[in-house]
């Protein structure tokens, strides 16, 4: 039965897909949903993107390994959604199409927009990859984890993405948080009951911890502060920068509240609801004391307190969550390689209708789904990814972005070298290199920023005027 319903699911996402497609003009509705989100479509989009295979799979994985630490992963991503939204009505404002969009436009210059869109694109197609990690997570507790179900089914939420666009993912959205949602508050109290029975949470958890027990119910865990940055600065950071949060959002909504409301009550929403799959992470260990796949610890626990029937549409939720945060990857991803790269760098000059644009976002969508599943294929640890990645794109664009947001003054040659000086510092983060007591999820953007500020200060000058 649980397969079945899987199957349904994912056959019936693909026709809404299609059905989908027919709104589809040109590139803007296929990139920006026709710029029609209203509040409750746009606040149930960026959770819906945000609650995805990283939120639940990843911090169910992360609990069950580390305990009620691992909520920060999701408080970190709320927080930066919150803090967004002080900054969406200034963006949407401008009525742009993606970030490099908006870097070329507030800053000058042609070279911010390729190297930007070039940018995103790798780091997409890494977090990409991290989705089709959940997915396998998912298909393995109903025995479909071998590599040819995930590629299937990876296969079928590009397909979807390729065909729909923005508006068969923002049309899905609503039911599908909603579903996910309540199917994984509900999985918690079934476990809260029937671990009443075994003595408590607490306690029948504790049981089979043995030395880590005093840590695992802290939300600060052992008191490694490095860690609990590690979870929650990358999301909050990529947040404030994030391509697909801006894209989807920002640059949809119909107008500059909506956005701005979008972005507060979506962060709230996600600080929320990622609180449940933490929890069922954490329960595992009084379900299956001898499980040694973290990844598989939520779908166990799901398995084990739900009816075949709510396992099965559980779990196709989730697999419906997942899809919801790939599309936004793939559909930003796209953009950026057919808008950015090849009409508005490689084509400058000439004209480009939307229909032509929109079969080219179409190619580069398929192009970065096929390489995110070869790099998934070779990955594991879900967080783990997500986080590498995203050590580059915060490093690189958050403070160009913010920065050019907040601050007047700064020009094209402080743009640049914040983008390059952070990228730098991401990548020697991820190569292990270490720089004191800086942590090194925050060392790229804090390089950019000084050199942000230096440059700025170095080559622009204000007028005095007399008084």
């Amino acid at each position: 039965m649980i397969i079945s319903i899987i199957v349904i699911y994912l056959v019936l996402m693909l026709a809404i897909g299609f059905w989908a497609n027919k709104f589809n003009k040109g590139m803007t509705d296929y990139i920006l949903a026709g710029r029609r989100l209203g509040l409750g479509l746009a606040c149930f989009a960026i959770a819906a993107t945000y609650f995805g295979g990283g939120y639940v799979i990843g911090l169910g994985e992360a609990a069950f390994k580390d305990g009620l630490v691992a909520w920060w992963f999701g408080i970190g991503g709320g927080i930066g959604l919150i803090l967004t939204g002080f900054l969406a009505g200034k963006v949407r404002a401008m009525n742009i199409y993606t970030i490099p969009d908006f870097l070329e436009h507030r800053y000058g210059g042609r070279l911010f927009r390729p190297l930007v869109a070039i940018l995103t694109f790798i780091t997409f197609t890494g977090v990409l990859a991290s989705q089709i990690l959940a997915t396998k997570g998912v298909l393995s507790i109903v025995g479909l984890g071998s590599t040819e179900a995930t590629v299937i089914t990876a296969l079928v939420f590009i397909l979807y993405s390729a065909v729909g666009g923005l508006w068969a993912a923002t049309l899905t959205d609503f039911i599908q948080l909603i579903i996910a949602a309540v199917g994984i508050i509900a999985a918690y109290v079934a476990v809260l009951l029937r671990l009443q029975d075994m003595g408590g949470f607490v306690s029948s958890i504790q049981v089979n911890l043995a030395e880590t027990a005093q840590f695992f119910f802290s939300l600060i865990g052992t008191g490694d502060w490095s860690y609990i940055i590690w979870l929650a600065i990358p999301m909050l950071l990529t947040t404030l920068a994030g391509a697909d949060i801006y894209q989807r959002i920002l640059l949809a909504s119909k107008n500059e509240k909506t956005a701005q409301r979008a972005c507060w009550l979506g962060g709230l929403i996600i600080i929320v609801i990622t609180l449940f799959p933490t929890l069922l992470g954490m329960s595992a260990h009084a379900f299956f004391p001898n499980l040694t796949e973290a990844s598989a610890a939520l779908p166990n626990v799901v398995n084990e307190v739900l009816s075949p029937l709510m396992t099965g549409l559980l779990m196709a939720a989730i697999l419906a969550a997942i899809m919801s945060t790939a599309t936004s990857l793939l559909t930003v991803g796209a953009s950026n390689i057919a808008y950015d790269l090849v009409a508005k760098t490689i084509q400058r000059d000439q004209e480009m209708d939307e229909i032509k644009l929109l079969h080219i976002s179409r190619l580069a969508l398929v192009a970065m789904g096929v390489l995110g599943l070869i790099i998934a294929m070779y990955s594991t640890g879900i967080i783990a990814v997500i986080n590498t990645v995203l050590l580059l794109n915060t490093g690189g664009l958050v403070v160009p972005v913010v920065g050019g947001i907040l601050w007047k003054r700064p020009n094209l040659k402080a743009g640049l070298a914040a983008f390059f000086t952070g990228i730098v510092g991401g990548a020697l983060s991820i190569s292990g290199v270490q720089f004191g007591a800086i942590p090194p999820e925050v060392f790229g953007v804090l390089v950019s920023l000084i050199v942000f500020i230096i440059v700025t200060l170095a080559t622009t000058h204000t007028r005095r005027t007399s008084v």
